[in-house]
């Protein structure tokens, strides 16, 4: 029997003064929900609604939750600076999201596996066929939750290495 995933996509560093703009999409398999992602009486992500305001062990037991259930079934684009400067923010930004869920569509596909469904954080029309966006995804849907975590939690290790002195762009 085929697997059939949910694959969610979202980005983190939109707007941000420094760092790199990041988007990940992720899939999980229809009908799991990474341990302790949401909690079973609002179907909503367990903490508040800012993944910032998690504490780091808690942000790090999601992070480990997610990469078990997606296994290898998620794609990180990353956009520096400079090219969020030269492309423009929003342009860089549905290229992601275009980039991350075609590779993970590749992915299951090179699996044998199926998506039933693409969900993407926002209002946002990224111009690839079969994709829902819809705002506040990333609170409600597991694969998008999924994408939101992995998304976040890298950026913040990529802003962690860079040196204090750093030119932000």
């Amino acid at each position: 029997m085929t697997v059939r995933y949910v694959i969610g996509s979202d980005e983190t560093g939109y707007g941000a003064w420094a760092g790199p703009l990041v988007v990940v999409a992720a899939a999980c398999p229809v009908g799991i929900v990474p341990s302790g992602l949401f909690s079973d009486k609002r179907q909503r992500l367990i903490e508040s609604k800012c993944l910032k305001q998690i504490a780091m062990p808690r942000r790090l037991s999601l992070f480990d939750s997610v990469l078990t259930t997606c296994r290898a079934r998620w794609e990180l684009i990353v956009f520096s600076p400079r090219e969020v400067d030269e492309e423009g923010a929003l342009t860089c930004l549905l290229e992601g999201h275009r980039q991350a869920v075609a590779s993970v569509r590749r992915k299951l596909e090179a699996f044998g596996e199926e998506w039933a469904d693409t969900v993407v954080d926002g209002n946002l029309e990224i111009g690839l066929p079969q994709v829902r966006c819809l705002p506040e995804a990333d609170f409600n849907i597991p694969a998008v939750a999924s994408a939101s975590i992995l998304a976040k939690m890298l950026r913040d290790d990529m802003m962690g290495s860079l040196p204090v002195d750093a030119s932000y762009g």
